[in-house]
């Protein structure tokens, strides 16, 4: 008797059926029927009263079950404790981050990290991407938490968001404000070319993005200003100095009234933020894992 043995008797005394239960564990049924024969004929006792139109569990079936969630409950403890004890041998966590993101996730790690008891020093350090991959790749920091496209080869990503660009329209901007109303759902960006923009600096992630959107409608946007803070485009479409493009993480938080955003009608009006870092701390930190969760939070 092992393991799995107790997963198919628990998964089948859930489920109440043979079918459905080798369904949820990914074997095929009459590899499941078999495991159960070959465990009731170990036990020499019977766990279930089988026949064509019903299942019922017998009472050395619950008793097992009874016992066998107790041990599954145990066992999946015990393999995260052991995961997580490579935690241990950091004492100082660096994570990098791109400077726009940390007020929208550095609170999920940090609740991630409560959760499973990972207790060590955690310390920020903010920056452009290109620099925190720098930073990752010369050891400065364990991980990073930044926009696609990863540039070196040796680094390893895992999304852990994907958010659309928005263009975004200060409300009092009554001409443009129309011309984006008059789409019934996602805008075209074509008609605002003769409007101002504010933008990052060329070169940086989200500006190449942007240009790369505007050419798809024929177009080279007319910045008027030029930034390395999205929070600095933010601000200045509030005071409605001009037109902005930003990602939809932003709404999470924004709630005031002087901007309204609108979907694009393009093929590249997405993109994904990624966890990074390099092979080795990939698997100490078992990153797969913790981005599968910062995906869901």
């Amino acid at each position: 008797m092992d393991i799995k043995d107790l997963e198919y008797v628990v998964e089948i005394a859930n489920t109440k059926s043979f079918s459905k239960a080798a369904s949820n564990l990914y074997v095929s049924q009459p590899a499941l029927s078999q495991a159960i024969k070959r465990l009731e004929r170990y036990l020499d006792l019977e766990l279930f009263f089988r026949d064509r139109n019903n299942l019922k569990i017998t009472d050395a079936g619950e008793y097992f079950v009874e016992k066998a969630e107790k041990i599954l409950k145990d066992f999946s403890s015990l393999e995260n404790d052991m995961k997580n004890f490579n935690f241990h041998k950091i004492s100082n966590l660096y994570i990098g981050i791109s400077q726009f993101y940390g007020k929208y996730f550095l609170k999920d790690i940090f609740k991630i990290f409560k959760t499973n008891n990972f207790y060590y020093d955690i310390n920020i350090i903010e920056g452009e991407s290109r620099f925190l991959e720098s930073q990752i790749l010369q050891g400065h920091i364990n991980m990073g938490i930044f926009p696609q496209p990863i540039y070196d080869s040796n680094l390893k990503g895992f999304k852990i968001a994907k958010e659309e660009i928005l263009l975004a329209i200060n409300t009092e901007n009554i001409e443009a404000l129309n011309i984006a109303t008059s789409f019934k759902k996602n805008i075209s960006l074509a008609p605002f070319q003769k409007f101002s923009f504010i933008l990052l600096k060329k070169g940086l992630k989200l500006r190449t993005h942007v240009e790369n959107m505007c050419n798809e409608q024929g177009f080279q946007p007319n910045v008027l200003l030029e930034t390395l803070n999205l929070d600095t485009c933010l601000s200045l479409v509030e005071n409605n100095y001009g037109l902005t493009f930003l990602p939809s993480t932003i709404l999470k938080s924004y709630s005031s009234n002087k901007i309204r955003f609108f979907s694009i009608n393009s093929t590249i009006n997405f993109r994904y933020l990624m966890l990074v870092a390099n092979s080795n701390t990939t698997k100490l930190l078992d990153l797969e894992n913790l981005s599968m969760k910062l995906f869901k939070e």
